[in-house]
């Protein structure tokens, strides 16, 4: 097999791009801008332009972008310690680790095969009409949203897939008129329901952690679970109605899809049981698993390092107290989601 060559530097995007920030660096600032405010504002801009150009790969763009900042003390900073503190400020920022750990955790439900399982199973139980083909999608998307943060990774990684595969097993391709028999109302429906699942949760999209953190430096905090519950009655709302108006706005031509479920029983036999990994998955991304051990959640070791309880007291209970949740949210749960007609 031929080695994979590594791309190198687009020289003409890239001198270009130079040229034109050295000369707007050498212009005055405009009215109400200071030296620095406009220098990073060039800085940034030549580094996105650099990006969208693939002069280089993101991350050695990202890095030179980083590094011009300070050595060109761009900030303003009197000494060279201080423009070196200022460019690499922002890595210390909770934020952008948390960025970082959203999309570990995508790959971990792509690699793993958690996220395909589950959008399978969505398709199994209602895929027997195009309209619950995309109802299964979308409910796929909304289990994976609270824990799989980057919504470009869940759109684009597991539902997505899983989408075109239905769509060309429906004899749907998207280079020719075919499109309009169902694939054209899948691929709409999960990149507007994309959005709808995103707003839903603080987790849903790395995007809100930026207006999380935003908001608290105008003095204003917001939890999850306020987040949430602020969420809730919009996104719901967009989260019924949307399928039904995109299957209305693009007019499938397919109108039923019995072999669906099949399709994905089928794919899910070949799946096999839940591996290790897709377990592990599982239980580290599942809040109602947080009383399993001493160790899956961040008050463990203050509770279990008292002493009180001894590890197999602990792992023992704790065990019995994920089931307990498991079943209270399949009964009573599912009880209460019935009273807001969410079914």
């Amino acid at each position: 097999m031929a080695e994979k060559k590594s791309q190198g530097v687009k020289w003409l995007p890239f001198i270009l791009i130079l040229v034109i920030a050295a000369g707007l660096w050498q212009l005055t600032p405009p009215s109400g801008l200071s030296a620095p405010a406009w220098h990073s504002a060039i800085i940034f801009v030549a580094t996105i332009a650099s990006i969208v150009a693939k002069v280089l790969p993101i991350g050695a763009v990202g890095i030179i972008g980083i590094t011009v900042f300070a050595l060109a003390y761009a900030a303003g900073d009197k000494t060279a310690s201080g423009a070196i503190t200022t460019a690499l400020s922002e890595l210390n920022s909770s934020l952008i680790w948390l960025i970082v750990v959203a999309f570990m955790i995508a790959r971990g439900f792509i690699k793993t095969g958690l996220g395909r399982r589950i959008a399978l199973q969505m398709i199994r139980l209602l895929g027997k009409r195009t309209l619950g083909l995309a109802y299964g999608l979308a409910f796929a998307d909304l289990i994976l949203s609270p824990a799989m943060p980057s919504n470009t990774a869940r759109c684009g990684g597991v539902i997505y897939p899983i989408a075109d595969s239905l769509a060309r097993s429906f004899d749907s391709h998207p280079e020719d008129e075919s499109r309009s028999k169902i694939g054209t109302f899948l691929i709409t429906c999960i990149g507007n329901v994309n959005d709808v699942t995103a707003a839903l949760f603080m987790t849903g999209y790395t995007g809100n952690l930026l207006a999380v953190k935003l908001a608290a430096n105008a003095g204003v905090t917001l939890s999850w679970g306020s987040w949430f519950i602020a969420a809730l009655l919009p996104c719901l709302v967009s989260f019924l109605i949307v399928p039904l108006l995109v299957y209305w706005l693009t007019r499938p031509e397919i109108k039923h899809t019995p072999d669906a479920p099949d399709l994905a029983r089928k794919e899910l036999a070949q799946m096999g049981s839940m591996t290790r990994g897709e377990w592990l998955m599982l239980a580290f991304t599942s809040s109602l698993y947080c009383s399993l051990t001493q160790y899956t959640h961040a008050r463990g070791p203050i509770l279990f390092g008292a002493g009180y309880v001894p590890t197999g007291v602990w792992w023992r209970t704790g065990f019995i107290i994920s089931l307990f949740n498991q079943a209270v949210f399949l009964t009573v749960g599912l009880a209460w989601w019935k009273v807001l007609g969410l079914y």
